[in-house]
């Protein structure tokens, strides 16, 4: 059953005043959304089997909360991953249906998520909007508040769940950050390229890039079988994901080479000399086999 409880006239107002209300305490900024127009999807959807679903619009975004009718008195909020700008979507706001829906009415957790207000790599807006929209459950489930509140989410929006964890540990009983991503990602990808061009020899280029893969990989070996060279790259990107750890090894099976041309659709525009992210205004220079970061007059070696 598919129910839009609330006016628009209400959901103007309920965002705003939980902004305000957690703006005294975060300590943090959020990056501005684009300035741009956008269009809006339509949030509702068919309600599981003994669940109800609420949907409709707040200032700015849109948001789906479904209640099961064996409500435990929990609240999961869900915050989606990124929506490229560039993408065709990439002006359409939308509510991402997390993965997990089905587990948690059934264990009788009620869930909410919102569109955000805007796309791009907004992280602060990511959960600002998510929290804001604890009011609209309250509304939507008759003045019921929730017992505990979980903050869950994927990609920027399991960025977004570290940032709520870490700038309102009391707001939240428990958080999922799953495949937590942030521009770092980013760096890293162009990191883990340079180190491999640097040490197989071999340029990887957009235009050739399955040929380049598959003669570095040649060169550097897979996955437990490295080369010498191979051993070398493993060690670089360990070292630069948190250093010596059980597993790690391990853990490169399926990202060893994956990693590198991962690193080069994120830096699209590469020269020989430099990586650049033009959405971080960062550049990786080599020079002399040293990677130096440079962002503005400030360089980290």
């Amino acid at each position: 059953m598919i129910r839009a409880t609330l006016a628009l006239q209400v959901l103007a107002i309920i965002p705003l005043a939980a902004e305000a209300q957690t703006s005294s305490r975060r300590t943090f900024t959020p990056v501005p959304c684009p300035v741009q127009s956008w269009e809006y999807a339509d949030p509702s959807l068919e309600a599981l089997p003994g669940a109800q679903v609420f949907a409709g619009r707040y200032t700015g975004g849109l948001y789906t909360i479904e209640i099961p009718d064996n409500w435990n008195g929990e609240l999961v909020l869900w915050a989606h991953g990124a929506v490229s700008l560039s993408s065709p979507q990439g002006s359409r706001l939308r509510v991402q249906i997390p993965e997990l829906r089905q587990h948690w009415i059934q264990a009788g957790y009620a869930w909410g998520a919102s569109s955000y207000r805007c796309n791009g790599s907004i992280y602060g807006v990511a959960l600002v909007d998510t929290m804001a929209f604890r009011d609209l459950f309250v509304e939507a489930n008759r003045g019921r508040a929730p017992e505990r509140v979980y903050l869950a989410g994927r990609s920027l929006g399991g960025r977004a769940t570290i940032l709520g964890m870490q700038e309102f540990p009391d707001a939240f009983a428990g958080g999922h950050a799953m495949c937590a991503a942030g521009q770092e990602t980013n760096d890293l990808r162009v990191a883990f390229r340079a180190a491999a061009e640097l040490i197989s020899g071999i340029r990887v280029s957009e235009s050739t890039i399955e040929q380049d893969l598959q003669r570095m990989q040649e060169v550097l070996g897979a996955a437990p079988n490295y080369t010498v060279k191979g051993r070398q790259l493993a060690s670089v990107q360990v070292t630069m994901t948190g250093g010596s750890r059980p597993f790690a090894l391990e853990g490169l099976a399926l990202y060893f080479i994956n990693s590198v041309g991962r690193g080069t659709s994120s830096a699209p525009g590469a020269t020989t000399t430099v990586c650049r992210i033009p959405s971080s205004g960062c550049k990786l220079h080599l020079v002399r086999g040293q990677m130096i970061w440079d962002r503005g007059r400030k360089k980290i070696r």
